[in-house]
């Protein structure tokens, strides 16, 4: 896992109408109810945790939960040339 590369969880959900999940760095949450988290370098060294719950229209999720640690620690992304050229081309949509 690398800083400035997104971390995207993509769910395929059963028996709920959606999920609420959240992202947490070393039991610190970072960011809930998005699928999306982008290391950066303040959490470099760190261990992210996702915690998923799943929401239905009679019931609130509590006590359906789940949650998964990453075994990787975030590191900070190497420099790689092709990537640095294009980064303007890319971010700029």
């Amino acid at each position: 896992m690398y800083t400035q590369v997104p971390l995207i969880i993509e769910l395929d959900i059963i028996y709920a109408n959606h999920a609420i999940i959240t992202s947490f760095v070393n039991d610190k949450e970072i960011v809930s109810n998005t699928n999306i988290f982008m290391p950066t370098d303040e959490y470099i060294g760190g261990i992210v945790s996702i915690h998923i719950r799943p929401i239905r229209w009679n019931h609130n999720g509590y006590g359906c939960e789940e949650a998964y640690t990453f075994h990787q620690r975030i590191e900070k992304l190497p420099y790689m040339p092709i990537v640095e050229k294009y980064r303007g081309h890319w971010t700029a949509q």
